[in-house]
């Protein structure tokens, strides 16, 4: 581990890309071979070659994994995640990510009555006197985020509270867990069975409208029909030779 330095992790880097450009070149090279048809035995002996470069290329992004880890660990004393399957199929670069980068989770919101600050104030708008002259609007701040809700949906003081203490929660998990909050999901919710019906409805009128053409190609072969059996019943009538109608026999 001492002797573990920036210089030694560069070289390893640049043999691994070395080795990695030289693959790709194999598998230029194989399919020029393939396009032109040559014999089965070069075939052969290009995947052989290809097989040893892949076993090659392997251990060296191994070793580099391992490198890399052990450089990162001791010079910036940073996490480093390593998986089998990053290594040798995901490239270098994916190894460059710490494990910082996990799937973020909701977290749970409260309010601590310690955290708050509530105020009241006198109310404004419609209701008279015992909205405009009484302090019954609530006005709460969360400390630590500075989130300020003001809540004067009733003329009833502990009920503005209790509203105001909802409203004030709402705000901050919108603020802590963003489009993971009870009120983002609600609304995504809603907008999926709003084009759940939307996409529905559309293929309800579709099929209306399939149904719709399908009677009307009925009804025109049916006239089509109707219209072929009366010509055939006007030729029964008509003396080609004299070009007049024969008479109809009752």
């Amino acid at each position: 581990m001492e002797g573990l330095t920036r210089e030694n992790a560069n070289s390893t880097v640049q043999s691994v890309f070395i080795l990695a450009l030289l693959e790709i070149f194999s598998f230029v090279v194989l399919i020029v071979v393939m396009k032109r048809n040559c014999g089965m035995q070069a075939l052969y002996q290009l995947a052989f070659v290809l097989e040893a470069q892949t076993v090659l290329i392997q251990d060296k992004l191994t070793t580099w994994a391992l490198v890399t880890m052990a450089f990162r660990v001791v010079h910036f004393e940073r996490p480093f995640r390593v998986s089998p399957q990053s290594v040798l199929f995901d490239g270098p670069f994916r190894l460059l990510s710490s494990s910082s980068d996990k799937t973020k989770e909701r977290a749970e919101v409260l309010l601590d009555e310690a955290d708050l600050k509530e105020s009241f104030v006198k109310g404004s708008g419609k209701g008279g006197q015992k909205i405009n002259k009484v302090r019954n609007c609530v006005l709460l701040t969360h400390l630590p985020t500075g989130l300020q809700v003001q809540c004067q949906k009733t003329r009833s003081l502990d009920g503005n509270r209790r509203a105001a203490r909802k409203l004030l929660l709402q705000k901050l998990d919108d603020h802590v867990n963003g489009s993971l909050s009870k009120r983002s999901q609600k609304i995504e919710r809603l907008r999926r069975k709003k084009a759940s019906r939307r996409a529905k409805s559309k293929q309800k009128y579709a099929k209306t409208d399939e149904a719709a053409d399908a009677e009307e190609q009925e009804e025109s072969s049916e006239e089509d029909e109707e219209d072929e059996g009366d010509e055939e019943d006007d030729d029964e009538l008509i003396d080609f030779a004299e070009h007049r109608f024969k008479a109809k026999k009752k």
